[in-house]
Parts: C-alpha cells; sequence; structure tokens
C-alpha cells in the first residue's frame, strides 16, 4: 500500500507582524485557535511559504497535513485475493506513526512524532494530536494496525487474533510497516507498507454435493506462533510464545456454490515442525486433523504457503437428538394406508443422518474404489443426482464400505429413524403441513418432476435441514417389510428383523401422488433388485 504524505504550511503567516487583521487578538492561544481555524479552511490546497513558531516562540515549526493515496498490495506477495479482502484502506483503518530529525535514531520516548495515530474516514487521514515538522528533513516510520500500547518502536508486541474467520478480524491481524527518510518540509512522503507475516492457505476439494465439504465447515490452523516482538526500525518482527490455534476465514463469497473450499490465516514467519498436523477441520459434529507434515513446513513474512486438506470420504450429515414421538398416521390423515397404524416409539439414541440421499458421485466413488460395475441411470444424468438401481443388498455393501473408509459403524436407517427423521418434531402429515399445499416446495413428485429424478438438496429441508425426504427418491430401510409389524403398543428403538422376502422403502418418489409422499407411508419390495425409483440414505450412531 502506498501512502502519500503532504506537509504545507499556512500562506502568509511568516511573522505576528504581518498580521495586519488580528490586532484584536489579546493572546497567543488566542492567534492559534484562529491558525487553526484557518488550517481546516485551506484544506484544498495551502502551500509552504514558512514557519510558525510554537507556544514559547523559539523553535521554527510548519504544520503537517496529510493527503494519504492507497495502492495495491506489492506482486507476488500474496495469493490473489477477492473482493472480501482489502485493497485499499476503509473507514477506521487506524496507522501509528512515529518521526525524528533525519538521520536520528528512533527512541523508546520523546521522538518528534511518537506513536500518533491517523484514522482513515471519508478519504482522509486525520491524526490523533496536531502534527508539526520539525527541521529541514525528517524520517519517517509507520506502521499498521495501530497500537496504542505501542511506546516503544523496537519492542511493539503484536498478535494476530484467535478467531480470524471474519474479514475483520482477519484484516485486523495483518502487520504491515513502511519507512521514508530524509523528507524535506514540504516535500511528498512516499510510504510503501511491506507485509511481515505470513499467510497460510488451506484448499479442501469438492467432489461433489452431498460428500467433501460443506457450508458449515470450518479449519482451524494448529501448531503455530501467533505472536512477538515487532521492531519497527529494523521492520521485522520476531515470533516468540508458544503455539496456539487461530479460527481461519473462509474466502469464497458464496459457499453454496463453490467446488473448492478456500481458508486462510496470517501469523508471524516461523517453522513449522514435521510430524505435526497443521490444520483441524470440523463438519457435521465431527472432527478430522489433516495428516502429519512429512516435512517442516517454512513460513516466510509477506510470503504464502499453500496446503491441500482432503477430507476423507465421509457424508455431510445432520445431527438427529433421541426423543419420543408417534409414528404412523391418525385416522383421518388424508391418503393414509391401513399400514400406517399410530404407535408410541423412544429411539434412546441420538444419530447422525446424511444430509442428502446418496449421490451417484459418491455411489460411484464406491464402485470405482471396489471394482464393482456402476448401477445405470436411466439416462437422466449422474453426478449429484440421487443413485438408482441398487438393491437393498448393494445398500448395505455401500455401507459397510464407508465404515471401513471412515471408521464409524454406517448403516440403513431403521424405518423408526427415518420416520422420526423427517417428521422432524411435526406432527403433520408433511413435515410442511397438514396438506400437500406448498410441496412443490419441497419435494420432486408427479406434479413437477417431469417423471425423472432431479439433482439432490434443489427443494427446501424439512425443520432438521433434511432434503428430498418427501419425493425424489423412495429410500430402503434397515427393516424387513410386514402390513402391520408394529400394532398400537408403545416400543423402544423398534427395528423388524431382517427375514422375510420384503424390505421397508419410505418417502416418495418422482412419479408419486402427494398424499404418497406423506412422512408416514410405506412400502416394500425385494431386497435383491434394483429399481429406477429407489435410492436411499444411511446413518450412524456415535
Amino acid at each position: 500500500m502506498d501512502v502519500i504524505m503532504n506537509f504545507r504550511g499556512l500562506r502568509g503567516l511568516k511573522s505576528l507582524r504581518g498580521l495586519r487583521n488580528l490586532r484584536s487578538l489579546k493572546s497567543l492561544n488566542s492567534l492559534m485557535s484562529l491558525i487553526s481555524l484557518m488550517s481546516f479552511v485551506c484544506l484544498g490546497g495551502c502551500a509552504n511559504d514558512g514557519n510558525l513558531p510554537d507556544a514559547g516562540g523559539n523553535t521554527p515549526l510548519g504544520e503537517i497535513r496529510f493527503e494519504i493515496a492507497i495502492g495495491n498490495l506489492s506482486p507476488g506477495t500474496r495469493v490473489s485475493t477477492g473482493a472480501d479482502f482489502k485493497s485499499a484502506f476503509e473507514d477506521g483503518d487506524e496507522i501509528g506513526i512515529f518521526a525524528v530529525a533525519a538521520g536520528g535514531a528512533l527512541q523508546a520516548s520523546g521522538n518528534v512524532i511518537h506513536n500518533v495515530k491517523l484514522t482513515y474516514s471519508g478519504g482522509t487521514w486525520t491524526p490523533g494530536t496536531p502534527l508539526y515538522f520539525s527541521g529541514a528533513q525528517m524520517d519517517f516510520y509507520a506502521y499498521y494496525p495501530y497500537n496504542a500500547a505501542a511506546a516503544n518502536p523496537a519492542d511493539i508486541t503484536f498478535h494476530v487474533m484467535p478467531d480470524q474467520s471474519t474479514a475483520a478480524n482477519y484484516s485486523q491481524s495483518d502487520l504491515l510497516s513502511a519507512k521514508a527518510t530524509g523528507v524535506a518540509k514540504g516535500a511528498s512522503v512516499t510510504l510503501t507498507f511491506a507485509h511481515q507475516l505470513a499467510l497460510v492457505q488451506v484448499e479442501v476439494p469438492s467432489p461433489g454435493k452431498g460428500f467433501g465439504p460443506g457450508e458449515n465447515l470450518t479449519l482451524t490452523l494448529n501448531n503455530c506462533v501467533t505472536g512477538g516482538t515487532f521492531n519497527l526500525t529494523g521492520g521485522s518482527l520476531a515470533a516468540s510464545g508458544s503455539a496456539q490455534s487461530v479460527k481461519m476465514l473462509r474466502v469464497e463469497t458464496n459457499p453454496a456454490t463453490a467446488t473448492t473450499y478456500t481458508y486462510r490465516a496470517l501469523v508471524p514467519a516461523q517453522a513449522v515442525a514435521s510430524g505435526k498436523s497443521l490444520c483441524l477441520l470440523a463438519q457435521d459434529g465431527k472432527l478430522y486433523n489433516t495428516p502429519p507434515l512429512a516435512a517442516a513446513l517454512s513460513l516466510t513474512a509477506a510470503g504464502a504457503e499453500r496446503y491441500t486438506a482432503q477430507l476423507p470420504a465421509d457424508l455431510h450429515t445432520v445431527f438427529i437428538p433421541h426423543g419420543t414421538f408417534t409414528m404412523g398416521s391418525s385416522t383421518d390423515e388424508s391418503g393414509r394406508y391401513p399400514n400406517e397404524t399410530p404407535h408410541q416409539v423412544t429411539l434412546t439414541k441420538d444419530f447422525y443422518m446424511s444430509k442428502y440421499p446418496v449421490t451417484f458421485a459418491q455411489y460411484d466413488a464406491y464402485c470405482d474404489a471396489e471394482g464393482i460395475t456402476k448401477p445405470g441411470d436411466q439416462g437422466w444424468g449422474r453426478g449429484d443426482r440421487p443413485v438408482i438401481n441398487v438393491s437393498w443388498n448393494n445398500a448395505v455393501a455401500y455401507c459397510a464400505w464407508l465404515s471401513t473408509r471412515t471408521g464409524q459403524a454406517w448403516t440403513l436407517p431403521t424405518e423408526a429413524q427415518w420416520e422420526y427423521a423427517c417428521r422432524a418434531k411435526t406432527t403433520t402429515a408433511y413435515s410442511f403441513g397438514a396438506d400437500a399445499t406448498g410441496i412443490n416446495d419441497y419435494a420432486w413428485y408427479s406434479g413437477n418432476s417431469g417423471s425423472q429424478t432431479h439433482p439432490v438438496g434443489e427443494k427446501r429441508a424439512n425443520p432438521w435441514g433434511l432434503y428430498d425426504m418427501h419425493g425424489n427418491v423412495f429410500e430402503w430401510c434397515l427393516d424387513s417389510w410386514n402390513d402391520d409389524p408394529y400394532g398400537t403398543d408403545a416400543k423402544t428403538d423398534p427395528v423388524s428383523p431382517n427375514a422375510g422376502s420384503f424390505r421397508v422403502f419410505r418417502g416418495g418418489y418422482f412419479s408419486s401422488r402427494a398424499q404418497d409422499c406423506r412422512s408416514a407411508f410405506r412400502d416394500g419390495l425385494s431386497p435383491g433388485y434394483a429399481y429406477y425409483d429407489v435410492g436411499f440414505r444411511v446413518v450412524f450412531v456415535p
């Protein structure tokens, strides 16, 4: 950032005798008040024609005025930044200024200008106290952000923000410095700010909707020293202290449409030892540490270090708290079937359910890993569309593979878990209301689907953040099918044994009538056959 500072005197005020219109001024204090007023009035273009006496009448002083222009960051010192990052100073930004006579050394106290704050507002900079030019030439030192406690310019304590997840905190974590020497009175002063910190950028690739990074992914930078002592004279920061954690800033301005998730944090230059994990990733209630560094990582001032963090083959999930609900439908619910006998069910364990039905992208990754033939897509497309043409047996095998890959025991949801999650504490026919009014906002069904599947997550979620619970594809459940497996008695953690010829599916599909997309709708199919209208989602109990 280039900062230009102009120092100009007041025209025509060479001596007290030249002020013909000041006969009525009774004291020097009155004179100084008028000078202050005049300096405000002539900010548009005063020239330096002479000196003014100070309050003691001995030392010639020249008034200092600031006109500061902001340039871009020096090329090559940072990874390219987007609109959510500063490329210029903004209102409220504060820098600190020190100044000494040209060739003099900065002192711990008593400098000509000693840690004076300049605040940016509306295109101008305003000093915290009046500033005056002293002598023929001066040396200027500046730093950002301003620190009122920075008494000794050779020993400024600095710490980055421990939470840099907002743009404001990230900006306040930056450390910039500048120096201009031999500046003559009346000349323009150019201060080119240099970065004193290292930038760590972590990129998390997104293989598709439903797995990989999601909107609630957070990254924490670990094992880095976050503070030190800054010497403004030499323009250097010496990192010191124990390693801390720093919550990183998400760069993308529209996370919902991003294909790569990028995070940044600023820390002092240092070396991160080999064997340390650089980042902690948190998503959907799960924590992941990046693999230990194979070699020491060197972070340099004004440099950027890129690092790629790959999430495991995990799914976006929603936390479902345990509880009690009425499973089935009331006898007066429109469109109900006799096999929806209402009864009380208690689920004693919390669980996580995948936010979307398993997609083709997720299932294809499994097929590639295991050398399995991929299911057909009916010509409708793959990627983020829900996988179809998978049998109940196929779905169970996928759960076993996912469990091995992630270390979590994934299964198909029980029928009770599925309906409990679908209802999300509602007691109406649909999670969005007592009738099908508004179903177009929540489901792909016969009235809007065009008789095919659609990418998951395009309709609104239920109150617990689960998508496509109504329509798009039927979803396999763990239970075996029975016309009325529960009766009216209360049950705790029920699941029908895997016996018999059919397995349960729930939820409605793209050609279902609205009534067959209700929360209580249930039916069954053979577990060994794959169907073009049936997919599945998965759960695990923590």
